[in-house]
């Protein structure tokens, strides 16, 4: 009887593969990560845009703001104050465009009108 010895090349292909799947798979998620994280930075970017915005005194405007490496473009609509003296904002901050799509956040808020 003769005793075999080592791996077969069969073994070692299987091997491989398994080996090649799993890095495919470990970068897949790797790059859905990143752009998760991206997508991320970006919303925050808009979030502090729209606070900063909102609770700037002033009614309906428009603008574009830059912050890092992204622009963003944002619009506050403010209604007529209530009889209880209420105006009402919206504000819409949107970014991307060419090379990404385009995303959007919006925030309302009520505040009392000066008097």
């Amino acid at each position: 009887m003769n005793a075999e010895r080592g791996f077969a090349m069969l073994d070692v292909i299987v091997a491989l593969t398994i080996a090649a799947v799993g890095g495919a798979a470990l970068i897949a998620a790797n790059n859905l990560a990143a752009r998760a994280a991206a997508q991320a930075e970006a919303r925050l970017g808009a979030m502090a845009i729209a606070r900063v915005e909102l609770s700037a005194p002033g009614g309906s405007r428009t603008g574009e703001t830059d912050l890092e490496d992204r622009s963003y473009h944002w619009a506050v609509e403010a209604e007529p104050p209530t009889e209880a003296g209420l105006i009402r904002k919206t504000i819409i901050v949107s970014w991307g465009g060419s090379d990404a799509p385009r995303r959007s956040v919006t925030l309302e808020t009520a505040e009392f009108a000066a008097r």
